[in-house]
C-alpha cells in the first residue's frame, strides 16, 4: 500500500541555547548545517514521489525557528506542524498550522518559515508549486 509522502513530516530538533546567538560567525555555520539537515530531511521524504514533479524543493535559504526566550524561562517544549506551500519562485505562501501546543512556539515557526527561500520543484524542467507539511520539535538540551 501507498503512502501519501506529501503529509509525512520529518523531526527537526532544535537547539535551545545555540538559537539565541546573532547571526554572524559560528552562528552562520550553523546556519548552513540547519540548511543542510533540512535539505537531507526534504530527499529522504521524497516528496515528488505522488506529487506532481520530478525534482524535489531544496531549501537555499533560511534559519531554525528561535526558541522563544519566555518559553525558555518556563522550560516548554513543544511541536509545531505547519502546512505550507513552496511557490514556483521558491517563496513560502500560505504557511498554516495543523497542530501546536503553544501560542509562541507556534508564531517562531511561522515566522521562521515565512522567510525561508527554496529552489522549487519541477516537473518537466518548470518550476512548480508544491505542498509541504513539515513538523518542528522544540526540545529543551537537544542539539
Amino acid at each position: 500500500m501507498m503512502t501519501d509522502r506529501r503529509n509525512t513530516y520529518a523531526r527537526l530538533p532544535l537547539a535551545a541555547l545555540a538559537l539565541a546567538l546573532p547571526l554572524s560567525g559560528p552562528a552562520l555555520a550553523q546556519q548552513d548545517d540547519f540548511v543542510q539537515h533540512f535539505n537531507a530531511q526534504l530527499e529522504a521524504r521524497e516528496l515528488c514521489a505522488e506529487a506532481e514533479c520530478d525534482s524535489g524543493p531544496r531549501l537555499l535559504q533560511g534559519e531554525s525557528p528561535a526558541y522563544p526566550q519566555s518559553d525558555l524561562w518556563r522550560r516548554t517544549q513543544g511541536r509545531v506542524l505547519l502546512e505550507f506551500e513552496i511557490q514556483a519562485d521558491g517563496r513560502v505562501a500560505q504557511p498554516k498550522v495543523h497542530w501546536s501546543n503553544s501560542a509562541t512556539l507556534r508564531e517562531s515557526a511561522l515566522r521562521a518559515v515565512s522567510a525561508w527561500q527554496f529552489a522549487p520543484a519541477e516537473r518537466e524542467g518548470q518550476a512548480v508549486p508544491l505542498q509541504v507539511r513539515q513538523l518542528f520539535v522544540f526540545q529543551l538540551g537537544s542539539s
